[in-house]
C-alpha cells in the first residue's frame, strides 16, 4: 500500500505514515455516521435527538426525497417534529442502522452513501422500512460535521438490492497534506 511520511504539526509527536493518518480519517467519518444514527435510537425509552444538531456544522440542510419531490429543511426543522415522535412514546423501540456505504473523500470535503434500514413499533404494531442517506460532510476546525443530508426512505427507482454494496468502501483522493492531525 503506497503512502508517505509527514512531519511537523503533531503536536512533537514525530512522523507518521500517509496512509495510517487516512484509516484515521474514515474511521473519523465512519464514527460520525454512525453517531448520527445512533441519535435516532429509542430501544431505552430515551430519545437522543437533541444532541445529533452538534453533528451538523453552521448552515447545513436536510433534504427529504420522495420521487420527483424534494423538501428542503433547516436542521432545526428536521430534529424537532423527530424528537417529539420519538419522545412521545407513540414510536418505541426505534432504531436504524447502517446496513452498506461508501464513502469519497477529497481533502476536507466527504460524500457518504449509505443505505439504511430501520425498525420500530407504533401502535403495538412491529414496523420496518429501508431507504438511502446521502452525507456531504467536511472537516471543520472541531472535526468532521455534516453539511448537508438527503434521505429517500424506500424511494421508486432506487435500488435497494445490496449486492453492489457488501461490504464498506472507501475512495480518498490521495491528497494527505502535511501536518494534519496525528495518529491516535
Amino acid at each position: 500500500m503506497a503512502g508517505h511520511w509527514h512531519s511537523g504539526g503533531d503536536g512533537g509527536r514525530g512522523l507518521y505514515w500517509g496512509v495510517l493518518r487516512l484509516r484515521s480519517i474514515m474511521e473519523d467519518l465512519d464514527e460520525l455516521v454512525e453517531a448520527f444514527l445512533q441519535a435516532f435510537d429509542n430501544r431505552d425509552g430515551t430519545a437522543r435527538l437533541r444532541q445529533v444538531t452538534d453533528l451538523f456544522g453552521d448552515g447545513a440542510v436536510v433534504f427529504r426525497v420522495e420521487g420527483a419531490q424534494i423538501d428542503s429543511m433547516t436542521v432545526e426543522a428536521f430534529v424537532a417534529p423527530r424528537q417529539e415522535l420519538l419522545a412521545s412514546g407513540r414510536v418505541v423501540g426505534f432504531h436504524e442502522w447502517e446496513v452498506a456505504g461508501r464513502t469519497f473523500r477529497f481533502g476536507s470535503l466527504a460524500v457518504r452513501v449509505s443505505r439504511y434500514a430501520k425498525r420500530w413499533t407504533e401502535g403495538g404494531t412491529a414496523q420496518s422500512g429501508q431507504g438511502w442517506k446521502l452525507l456531504l460532510l467536511h472537516r471543520a476546525a472541531q472535526g468532521w460535521r455534516i453539511m448537508a443530508l438527503a434521505w429517500s426512505d424506500e424511494a421508486d427507482g432506487l435500488p435497494m438490492d445490496s449486492a453492489q454494496w457488501s461490504e464498506r468502501g472507501t475512495v480518498d483522493s490521495g491528497d494527505r497534506e502535511p501536518g494534519y492531525g496525528s495518529v491516535p
